[in-house]
């Protein structure tokens, strides 16, 4: 790529930085304590660890990105973490397609190696600059996440995959390939074929990457649900079908049968049995048991409107691809501008938990006996009906029948 530097990589970060050697590698040898390690939370609630560096190690993980990172090559597949590009670019590439397959690599950062950081140098570098650069960007024998030279690595180590995917799966299928950080999307105008998913299987495997199935249940894949189970198990990777889905505003007004997603009968039916399978037959009997008692005892609540109950503006917040901070990725308010630098974070943050309390939400809903086991929230009543204190009716009928098939069950 370049020809070896006559400095090595920590005589030039000490010209560049105004700092001594030994300065840097008091902190570099002994990086792991300079991280400080806190918890975020998924809209799922699923817990992640990340690993926030010191701001000297910050500075140098800067300079590694802008002297080393920014010299290797990037896949045109990856669309996340370079410049010029977006979730929102990610998504236009598959406008046009009729069908979607959307896997999901498992715990992304952490399973990049040190050898495979290190082969990224291997042919550019002197083993003494690369235990120098594993030394900033790794921590414990893996990428960190939240340090600032993740991003860049991954997308570097992901190269070859991103252009050996797209080389075999232009022999199977006419496809739309993408790389949005560990989502890995594949689109068509034709029905994707299993070959298709157990080539980016094999590969994944093959580069030594854990892989999980997401799926949504749709009238064009219902009958494929088991199917998509079978494959998960044939090749021993989990998978998660969501059998709910948000309508487009347009069919909100709309017939159930006219949607494009499961009439919440069907779409009912198939939680039940996808849960059953999920979960085995003892643990599902434990599930089905305390949701139909929950069904069945829970009183009548108050005659008032409720309000939000997740994590949105508690806990958690959401940045979009506009730069706005919002309290869920589906309410439009409240909203303000990340950029915007008359008000400090904090204040902003203050703003979004005083409003986003004061969102209501059906009084209906609030009394209803079904609460304690329903899906309904602020943003799913904006979803399905326009407005936080909407009924909707979809989703009265999916937990209806939910219970409904649980009990045929038990």
């Amino acid at each position: 790529m370049w020809r070896k530097q006559c400095m090595t990589i920590l005589e030039k970060m000490s010209r560049d930085l105004g700092l001594s050697e030994k300065y840097i590698l008091s902190k570099i040898n002994r990086s792991y304590i300079f991280y400080s390690k806190h918890f975020t939370y998924n809209k799922r609630g699923k817990k992640r660890e990340v690993y926030e560096p010191s701001a000297e190690l910050k500075l140098f993980q800067t300079w590694v990105n802008k002297n080393i990172l920014v010299h290797y090559p990037v896949s045109i597949y990856a669309t996340a973490y370079e410049d010029e590009t977006s979730i929102r670019k990610n998504a236009y590439r598959h406008k046009d397609s009729s069908y979607i397959l959307h896997t999901d690599i498992r715990h992304f950062f952490e399973s990049i190696t040190f050898k495979q950081v290190s082969e990224i140098f291997r042919n550019d570098y002197s083993e003494e600059d690369i235990q120098t650069i594993l030394k900033i960007v790794m921590l414990n024998g893996k990428v960190p996440t939240g340090s600032i030279t993740a991003p860049r690595i991954a997308n570097r180590v992901m190269y070859d995959f991103d252009e050996e995917l797209v080389d075999e799966l232009s022999k199977i299928q006419k496809v739309i390939y993408t790389r949005y950080a560990d989502d890995i999307v594949i689109s068509s105008e034709e029905y994707i074929r299993e070959d298709i998913l157990q080539k980016i299987i094999e590969l994944l495997k093959k580069y030594k990457i854990d892989v999980k199935i997401n799926g949504s249940l749709v009238k064009k894949n219902f009958h494929d649900r088991m199917e998509i189970i079978d494959i998960g198990e044939k090749y021993d990777i989990p998978v998660r079908i969501d059998t709910y889905m948000y309508p487009s505003v347009r069919e909100r007004t709309t017939p159930f049968n006219f949607h494009e997603r499961l009439n919440p009968e069907d779409a009912a039916k198939a939680r039940v049995e996808i849960l059953h399978r999920e979960m085995g037959d003892e643990l599902f009997e434990q599930y089905a048991k305390q949701t139909i008692y929950l069904a069945e005892h829970t009183e009548e609540g108050d005659a008032c409107p409720g309000h939000m109950t997740c994590r949105a503006g508690q806990s958690s917040f959401v940045v979009n691809w506009q730069g706005m901070i919002r309290s869920c990725i589906v309410l439009d308010q409240p909203s303000y501008d990340a950029f915007d630098t008359t008000d400090d974070f904090m204040t902003l943050w203050n703003k979004i938990v005083k409003e986003t309390e004061e969102i209501k939400t059906s009084m209906e809903c609030n009394q209803c006996k079904l609460r304690h086991v329903c899906n309904t929230c602020a943003a799913a009543a904006i979803a399905e009906c326009g407005d936080s204190e909407g009924v909707s009716k979809y989703l009265c009928e999916y937990t209806k029948e939910t219970v409904r098939n649980l009990k045929e069950f038990y």
